[in-house]
């Protein structure tokens, strides 16, 4: 009998959730030679040094940007600082901290399908967070946060100040705009109107 054995030195995941449940099931699974789990907080914090020194050499998003902890990175990672040095780190981004960025938006898996009246009132809670920050863009890290904020907004018709609609957008997607602005040439006027503040 052949086997063959693959060696992975990098999973990437958009979602804080299934990298939560990978820490569980992975060393298990695939690691079993390793005696050691990640640690992910070093991990994403490495990642994070990477990411900022590419921030140096990006084109400036003028946005104002508020960020929405995604539960299990927060609370079952226990990763907060990483997402934000990359947000901290992208020219001309202001970011504008809500009260408790870290609790839950309603989300929850598919607790928002299973509770919806409880979900909702979870998510209004949140949406009256956000609004206390002016921000014009909403970052997550986490896909179920992306569709209940979006859903949530929707439904509320909140606004950015400047009566702009507002964006929910993965705190990735905001460093890959800054990077192609600057590898396509500035345009600053462009930027400046889709993140009015």
């Amino acid at each position: 009998e052949s086997r063959t054995c693959c060696v992975m030195s990098r999973i990437v995941v958009e979602s804080s959730s299934a990298a939560a449940a990978m820490d569980c099931t992975l060393p298990a699974a695939v690691c079993e030679a390793s005696d050691t789990t990640p640690d992910w907080r070093a991990v994403s914090s490495a990642a994070a040094d990477r990411l900022c020194a590419v921030c140096c050499r990006s084109f400036a998003v003028e946005a104002t940007v508020t960020l929405q902890d995604a539960c299990h990175l927060a609370h079952a990672q226990g990763i907060r600082e990483a997402p934000r040095r990359i947000l901290r780190a992208i020219p001309g981004l202001e970011l504008r901290e809500m009260r408790t960025p870290d609790r839950c938006c309603g989300s929850a898996g598919i607790y928002s399908i299973v509770q919806p009246e409880l979900s909702a009132t979870i998510l209004d809670a949140k949406l009256q967070d956000i609004a206390g920050t002016g921000a014009r863009v909403i970052c997550t890290e986490n896909p179920g946060c992306t569709m209940q904020l979006q859903a949530g907004l929707v439904r509320s018709g909140q606004r950015a100040p400047s009566g702009d609609a507002i964006e929910v957008r993965h705190v990735i997607e905001l460093l890959d705009e800054s990077i192609r602005a600057g590898a396509h040439g500035p345009s600053p006027d462009a930027q400046h109107a889709r993140y009015a503040r």
